[in-house]
């Protein structure tokens, strides 16, 4: 190798980097080649990832079409339609793109096709008929005028079509190539979508199972948006938007829809062939269908993406084993020329490294640089040889004047010939010998004066240049470090008596005046962070939560003020939340007197009208006994009539007469049966007001809410009574006109009339029957006024204690809007 030592460093070099580039360049290409396969492989991945995204929003789309479906059969309101037409567009496009993307896979093509084949049918036969059906149902059924009047409202697609938004600019905000972090996002829209359709679905059925995708969905949900937030912190705001966003369709939409269908499965339904359609599962059968084969589309794309993760997994592990083996052979042919490189150029490096380090540790120039290479490195050391023992000369002179002086021998100087900087030097070292002698003696008699104390001396050494400056340097550190101890002592004195405004006013220089500076901006910052505390305090001690510090402050400062900012703000939004609560309290309780007040006058007038109706059926039930004894009084003169043929055509007519008058009555007793009817269609309104203020009060209206359906059941109890009473009336009055006409014809034929007295018999018995009949039937509908009668007072005595309670409720309210109102805040 002696022939690889004597190569000039440069060839050295050259050739060691040369070797090691071709090495790097081949593993480079390898390498690119390697990933380059990978980026296909990746990219077919992510194709595969397209296809199943299209399938997922396939299925979103459908759901969107069961969604909007249901809201309609639900509500009737065509506007619940557009998610359904929204999704059946979609729909197309979706099923056209997912065929276009898996134009190379047969298989995949034909159940794109069977999914458009199964969606028609699911329209033919289940969509597009319950549509049709739906339009032509009545709304008016009573029972369901509440869970109506909730489920109509447009609020719920309002909000439901913001959160959409708020997911879609979540959706937006994940770069495209972050596929996990879309597959959340469509996890949470297909969650959302869940809700509402298990929501729907409850509304539909009434059935509590149907609320397992709504209470599921919001698991899922809740899930994918947290899981979301653990990749960037950049989506949190997004995420919180979005389920304040949920929470609040919940709480003002789900939550008081499902409540309001809760209610509506304690009375009969008017949707019983819709829901009765839907028992059937055609349309979820049809449904399952669609999902199952959108399910193997996705399924047979997630087999292809194992196959290929496997080929790029395998094309990585290629690559990683080439370039870990292949840069570790650059590696170790790198320490090889390094080792030959540093043993040529770095060994005599080192060895004149070690001698130099020698020297400087122990200070002894005897050492030399052994060295038998020719190149520039060898003729270095050769040089510095000779340097080292002209150096070894000097420098033993130097020592021996420094350590006379370091032994107190001032008196020595070099006095050996030498040229260039070495005569510099022994020059330099023999003034300084001498300017030492002076300097350090009188430096001795300060020092000793400044041990005792003594700042105020003044050197007096015959010396010049540096010495000089240092002498006199020496007395102005003296006399400024007495003046700036003073003045330090004075504001820290006035510090500790309470005085912030004392300041450090004494001139200085370097480090006194960065310590007067320090000092004096450290009692600033002390004392503008005490007064902007104090003002604080005062303005909060008067009620005024406005105020703020606004003033910038570091370190232990800093936190002093952003706590009480904190402070202050929380006492804010504490008395904000408090005023605005009772400002809502004061409200709702006014509402309720109100409500309260006017449900009192209608049972005042719906209590004087029963009055009046008892009074009237009391004259209608004797009018009636009347009608009952007359008609046994006819049928006893009908059996003396053939004895008493002569007086037959006078009692013929009074028979007339009395059936007329039976007919009057009849008819007034329809009517009065008409009003009764009408009072508890009446009743039944009031007693549904009655339960939607209850259900507004809360707890407090529990005990009334009850009372309220108790009233509704009598005045449907009533309503029934006054159908069968009616119905009696009806058939009393068709027999009394075929008596009527009956007694007519028996007085036209009069010389017949002993061969009609059996049938006159018959009718006048049958008269007595349904007579008895009606009386029976008006003592019922009497025995049910006075059970409304009853309720009605209890439901007066309920409305007085309700008005008295929300009169409390608003004192209340109004007392604590007074305590709040000696806080001044901010207006947000």
């Amino acid at each position: 190798m002696d022939w690889f030592k004597n190569l000039k460093v440069g060839n050295k070099l050259g050739l060691g980097f040369g070797l090691t580039l071709i090495l790097v360049t081949t593993l480079s290409v390898i390498s690119y080649s390697s990933i380059n396969s990978m980026i296909q492989t990746s990219g077919w991945v992510d194709h595969t990832h397209k296809v199943i995204r299209v399938g997922e929003s396939l299925s979103a789309s459908m759901v969107d079409m069961e969604t909007g479906l249901r809201g309609f059969l639900v509500t009737g309101n065509e506007e619940f339609l557009e998610p359904y037409f929204a999704g059946d567009k979609q729909f197309k496009t979706l099923v056209q793109k997912g065929a276009e993307l898996t134009s190379d896979n047969p298989a995949q093509v034909k159940r794109w096709a069977n999914v458009a084949d199964m969606k028609k049918l699911w329209l033919e036969k289940w969509a597009e008929p319950q549509i049709a059906q739906r339009k032509i149902i009545t709304q008016g059924e009573k029972s369901l005028a509440n869970f109506k009047q909730v489920s109509a409202r447009l609020l719920g697609k309002t909000l439901f079509d913001g959160i959409r938004v708020k997911l879609a600019t979540l959706d937006a905000q994940i770069p495209k190539n972050n596929l996990h972090e879309k597959l959340l996002s469509n996890q949470a829209l297909l969650a959302l979508v869940n809700m509402e359709t298990g929501q729907r679905g409850f509304l539909l059925s009434g059935v509590e199972a149907s609320l397992e995708p709504y209470i599921q969905g919001e698991k899922d949900l809740l899930a994918a948006v947290t899981e979301l937030t653990k990749y960037s912190d950049a989506y949190t705001k997004n995420v919180n938007e979005i389920r304040q966003a949920v929470s609040e369709w919940q709480t003002r939409v789900a939550n008081v829809e499902i409540d309001a269908r809760r209610d509506m499965n304690k009375y009969p339904v008017t949707i019983e062939n819709v829901i009765a359609d839907m028992t059937k599962g055609t349309g979820k059968h049809y449904m399952d269908l669609i999902r199952a084969e959108i399910n193997n589309i996705v399924a047979a794309e997630e087999s292809l993406i194992v196959i290929r993760n496997e080929d790029q997994k395998a094309t990585a592990t290629f690559a990683n084993n080439f370039t870990m083996f292949g840069t570790l052979f650059v590696v170790l042919l790198s320490i090889v020329i390094a080792l030959l490189v540093t043993r040529t150029i770095v060994g005599p490096i080192q060895k004149m490294r070690d001698v130099v380090a020698h020297v400087l540790k122990s200070g002894d120039l005897s050492s030399s640089v052994d060295c038998t290479s020719k190149d520039e490195v060898g003729e270095s050391i050769i040089a510095f040889n000779q340097l080292i023992n002209y150096l070894k000369k000097a420098v033993d002179d130097a020592n021996r004047v420094i350590a006379d002086i370091a032994n107190g021998k001032l008196d020595t100087r070099i006095k050996a010939d030498y040229s260039g900087d070495l005569l510099m030097l022994k020059k330099g070292v023999n003034q300084s010998a001498e300017s030492i002698e002076s300097v350090i003696k009188e430096l001795s008699r300060v020092m000793e004066s400044m041990k005792n104390g003594q700042f105020n001396l003044s050197l007096t050494a015959a010396v010049k240049g540096e010495f000089l400056t240092m002498v006199n340097n020496t007395a102005e550190t003296t006399q400024s470090v007495n003046a700036s101890i003073r003045a330090i002592i004075e504001v820290m004195n006035a510090m500790q008596q309470g005085q912030f405004n004392q300041r450090v006013l004494v001139d200085a220089k370097g480090d006194l005046l960065t310590l007067k500076n320090g000092i004096n901006t450290s009692m600033d910052a002390l004392e503008s962070a005490i007064k902007d505390v104090i003002t604080i305090v005062l303005a909060q001690s008067k009620g005024d939560l406005t105020q703020q510090i606004t003033h910038h402050y570091d370190g232990e400062l800093g936190v002093l003020k952003k706590a009480v900012n904190d402070t202050t703000s929380r006492l804010q939004e504490v008395v904000a939340r408090a005023v605005n609560a009772a400002d809502v309290v004061n409200s709702a309780s006014s509402e309720v007197a109100q409500g309260a007040l006017d449900l009192s006058q209608r049972v005042q007038e719906q209590a004087a009208a029963l009055e009046e109706t008892s009074s009237t059926m009391e004259e209608m039930s004797s009018a009636v006994k009347n009608n009952s004894d007359n008609a046994k009084e006819a049928s006893d003169v009908a059996q003396k009539v053939k004895a008493k043929s002569l007086e037959g055509s006078r009692v013929m007519q009074q028979t007339i007469d009395a059936m007329n008058e039976i007919q009057d009555s009849s008819r007034k007793i329809a009517e009065i049966v008409t009003l009764i009817d009408s009072i508890a269609f009446q009743t039944n309104l009031l007693a549904l007001n009655a339960a939607v203020e209850a259900a507004r009060a809360g707890d407090h209206g529990r005990g009334f809410a009850v009372v309220a359906g108790e009233v509704r059941n009598l005045a449907q109890k009533s309503a029934d009574a006054a159908k069968n009473i009616t119905s009696l009336i009806n058939e009393s009055v068709s027999r009394i006109d075929q008596g009527t006409k009956l007694a007519s014809d028996s007085g036209a034929v009069l010389t017949e009339i002993n061969e009609a007295v059996d049938t006159v018999t018959d009718m006048i018995e049958h008269i007595s029957i349904a007579s008895q009949e009606q009386l029976t039937g008006i003592r019922q509908v009497y025995t049910a006024i006075n059970q409304i009668d009853t309720v009605t007072q209890q439901n007066a005595a309920l409305v007085e204690e309700t008005s008295a309670a929300s009169e409390s409720l608003n004192e209340q309210s109004s007392t604590l809007s007074s305590d709040m109102a000696f806080f001044k805040i901010k207006k947000y």
